[in-house]
């Protein structure tokens, strides 16, 4: 039995959004409701090009605020462009290497317009060994951290010990930049950011593909954003780099992560190039791991609200915990809530 179970609403915007990902939709009604769709899920763009090529007609007031909301995101698009361009280009004068491996980048590799992907920031991988360096590059160019504050090494770097990134803000444009100094929380040995970082980030790259896929599972695919982007990734991948991606994810531990992922995209959308995935796992996959992570996904994407003091403080406590993208066993929990007030005492410095 399947335990991913998105509700009506998760469903009838996925149906919608099925036309900008290349699919068939079945015209599912849609709950004109701009916040659910440009700030829950994040879907803005996506959907106005889904509703356009399925002639939707029914409510032109929605389109119309739909159509807004996406003009913006294409100028956010543009100021995003422009700040990433700006970092790279101080921190590579500078002999650091680094690449973007979301945002902008990845709307061009998946949907062939930046602009069809809303993002809120921009993602750099940097050389770990240069994370240091970078961080005092920025900092001495103005930039600010994300509380718009004057950036401060020694802090950005104490968040460092206990986070993989820093948030910082572009001085012109106040936009917001992540540094990362690895890409996922608590890898195994086996997983190289630096060989991410040589082999290039695209969809070729078995090693990149596996880490956007565990990103979505890390935020236990909280918004159709993400599960859209997989959808793509799903339909653009040869059936050669998904088997060598399932391969990796055997090496690293993470198959029911990664199984459960796939599972989830399936259950929204009909992907005749799921097969070769499900190929590549060849029975494997659909474990009692990977029912706990699809309960997971279904809490947090169909969640609408803010959650209860009751569940704030279990999440805390580390009392309600996600289940751990690699291995079964999750962080200890007094070593996990150590972190977490860490980082909460340094980001108010």
């Amino acid at each position: 039995m399947n335990a991913f179970r998105p509700s009506v609403e998760v469903r009838a915007l996925a149906d919608r959004l099925a036309p900008a990902l290349g699919l068939r939709s079945r015209e599912l009604f849609i709950d004109p409701d701009l916040t659910f769709v440009c700030e829950r899920h994040r879907v803005a763009p996506l959907l106005q090009r889904g509703l356009a090529l399925s002639g939707y007609d029914e409510d032109k007031g929605f389109a119309s605020g739909l159509a807004r909301f996406s003009q913006r995101n294409a100028l956010q698009v543009i100021r995003q462009q422009a700040a990433a361009k700006r970092v790279a280009q101080l921190l590579l004068e500078q002999g650091i290497g680094m690449t973007e491996i979301k945002g902008t980048q990845l709307g061009l590799m998946l949907y062939g317009e930046a602009s069809l992907r809303q993002s809120r920031d921009v993602d750099f991988l940097v050389e770990a060994d240069k994370i240091g360096k970078a961080i005092g590059i920025v900092a001495r160019a103005g930039y600010h951290n994300g509380r718009d504050d004057p950036l401060s090494e020694n802090v950005a770097s104490a968040i460092l010990k206990f986070h993989r990134e820093v948030e910082i803000r572009d001085p012109l444009s106040n936009i917001v930049i992540e540094l990362h100094s690895r890409v996922l929380d608590r890898p195994p040995p086996a997983w190289d950011d630096a060989q991410m970082l040589a082999e290039g980030l695209d969809l070729n790259s078995p090693r990149y593909i596996l880490y956007l896929i565990l990103h979505g599972a890390g935020a236990q695919w909280n918004r159709l954003k993400w599960l859209a982007d997989l959808a793509m990734i799903v339909r653009k991948v040869d059936g050669d780099v998904a088997r060598a991606t399932v391969e990796l994810a055997k090496e690293l531990g993470c198959i029911p992560a990664l199984a459960a992922s796939l599972e989830a995209c399936a259950t929204l959308w009909e992907l005749d190039e799921m097969q070769a995935w499900r190929t590549a796992f060849d029975g494997s996959g659909l474990d009692r791991r990977a029912e706990a992570h699809l309960e997971s996904f279904t809490l947090a994407l169909n969640n609408t609200g803010t959650l209860s003091r009751q569940r704030m403080l279990a999440r805390r406590l580390e009392i309600e915990r996600a289940p751990p993208l690699f291995g079964e066993a999750p962080p200890a929990r007094l070593s996990a809530i150590g972190k977490r007030a860490a980082l909460w005492l340094l980001r108010r410095l």
